[in-house]
């Protein structure tokens, strides 16, 4: 408490029982009181205090001056490798994320997707098409994020799979949630409500007219199944991971 009243309102602190929120830990990440101590940064990366630094004021103050003055950097805590970029679609891993989902310059549609959700697997068609319609507009990011294997970033959050959201070009801006029909006409209708300049939607290659598209690497070899709400077209996140 004393060291929350000193660095408020830069810093806030919170105490609880992890078992009690929807973030969980490894064990070997508490050290021998049982005490966690993790920093949050605002974009929702952290640094796990090591577990070998004793629980008191002083360390703990030291931890918030070091995190204050840019000496400690807070990380995903999953993250895949960076794929290379092979598809209309491009792949985004927590590393890449801010400089692909959040480019100021661009409109982009980011998919958070589980490769085990039936839906997620429905959707690939629809959204290669959309990615190919919008090839001609240098404005448009059409991305999607494997959400089981990559920390997703504030404020952002997928509680089911799939979750999409819209980051329209410019500072500050907020993220969309898209809440709408997941057609092509549907994606279409909603980026243009949502963003300040006429979007380029043109037809798509003719590979996406074909009602057999090609797999995608993502999950093959998986049922495809999961629980969750089936009337919203959504698989359940489950228990999640920071």
């Amino acid at each position: 408490l004393k060291l929350a009243a000193e660095y408020a309102p830069r810093v806030s602190f919170c105490m609880g029982n992890l078992n009690m929120t929807r973030y969980y830990a490894p064990d070997d990440r508490y050290n021998d009181t049982g005490v966690l101590m993790t920093v949050i940064s605002e974009e929702g990366w952290e640094y796990t205090v090591p577990k070998e630094l004793e629980f008191t004021y002083d360390n703990a103050k030291k931890v918030v001056e070091d995190v204050l003055a840019g000496n400690i950097e807070a990380k995903p805590y999953k993250t895949e490798e960076p794929p290379v970029q092979k598809k209309r679609v491009k792949r985004v891993v927590s590393t890449t994320f801010h400089d692909i989902v959040l480019d100021e310059t661009k409109h982009s549609l980011i998919e958070f997707y589980s490769p085990y959700c039936g839906h997620c697997k429905a959707l690939i068609p629809i959204y290669n098409e959309l990615a190919s319609r919008a090839r001609n507009d240098p404005n448009i990011v059409i991305a999607k994020m494997d959400a089981t294997a990559n920390s997703v970033p504030r404020p952002f959050e997928s509680r089911g799979f799939p979750t999409i959201y819209l980051v329209p070009k410019g500072k500050s801006v907020r993220p969309i949630k898209f809440e709408g029909s997941r057609t092509i006409e549907g994606f279409i209708e909603f980026m243009q409500e949502n963003t300040k300049e006429e979007l380029v939607f043109v037809e798509p290659e003719e590979k996406y007219l074909k009602k057999d598209q090609p797999k995608e690497e993502e999950g093959e070899g998986n049922t495809g199944s999961c629980s969750g709400d089936s009337a919203a077209g959504q698989c359940s996140a489950g228990k999640q991971e920071l």
